[in-house]
């Protein structure tokens, strides 16, 4: 790229992914993560309008990938450039992209905001239980602030407040958090005296059973919420579209990471 045309320079690149340190070493001095930072910004470099990645933490172990997914993460906003990133890790996926299309065979069979289409039952279905990882919903958040004295970070969304354990992260800052659909709890009424810090009203938007051992509820309870229960429980419950009901989920079965701090949750 002639110099009058680069518009990502040397020392933001640098700056940005927190590699001023390696730059007298040589690369066979270089740990996995440190290389693929490295690779990020060479690519940089180039000035480009948009960025692929295939797979680029395939070869990385979770503490390495923890490492380079937060550099990521910050690419677009740093840099407003779009990358298509292609992965078979649904970690990495509900961690980092914006907008999620699901492929199968060749085909597209999902696609939209990741928000949309992880509230989709089927989505939900389309890991192999041998993945042993549950999807869960993804819901944008942003850190309100912290209870010290409770040891909760309180995270706000269209719903309300989420309460999960005490992070370092800043008011402010984005957090999109995932929720599994099984660790979801219905009730017709609001518990009272319970160790679940987050308890929402909601109405139950569908119901459907799934291969009759177990049954899918979609919730609304400012943005969509799904739950795994199971045939029995929805029997008692008499649970049907537009019932009134309240989702409890417990603070330590909310995982999330931010743009700029990123938690790395592992399947």
């Amino acid at each position: 790229v002639p110099p009058d045309q680069r518009y990502i320079h040397f020392d933001s690149v640098v700056d940005l992914l927190g590699i001023g340190h390696l730059l007298d070493r040589h690369p066979a001095n270089l740990s996995g993560g440190e290389k693929q930072r490295v690779a990020i910004g060479r690519s940089l470099l180039t000035s480009p309008v948009l960025l692929l990645m295939d797979e680029p933490l395939a070869s990385l172990d979770t503490a390495r990938k923890c490492e380079v997914m937060p550099f990521i993460a910050r690419l677009p906003q740093e840099f407003s450039i779009p990358i298509l990133y292609v992965s078979h890790s649904v970690n990495e996926i509900l961690s980092l992209a914006d907008n999620l299309v699901c492929l199968r065979n060749g085909s597209v069979v999902a696609a939209g905001p990741v928000e949309t289409v992880t509230s989709r039952f089927d989505f939900q279905h389309m890991i192999p239980s041998s993945a042993g990882f549950d999807a869960g919903v993804v819901i944008a958040t942003v850190v309100d602030g912290h209870d010290r004295e409770a040891g909760l970070t309180r995270l706000k969304f269209s719903g309300g407040m989420f309460h999960i354990p005490r992070t370092d992260l800043s008011p402010g800052v984005p957090v999109r958090v995932r929720i599994r659909p099984r660790d979801v709890a219905i009730s017709l009424g609001r518990p009272e005296q319970t160790s679940v810090q987050n308890i929402f009203p909601g109405t139950v938007d569908t119901v459907v059973e799934n291969n009759g051992s177990l049954v899918d509820v979609r919730l609304n309870i400012g943005c969509p919420l799904l739950s795994l229960i199971s045939p029995r429980a929805k029997t008692d419950l008499n649970l049907q579209p537009g019932r009134k009901v309240y989702a409890m989920i417990k603070s330590v079965s909310i995982s999330g990471g931010a743009a700029e701090s990123m938690t790395c949750d592992t399947p």
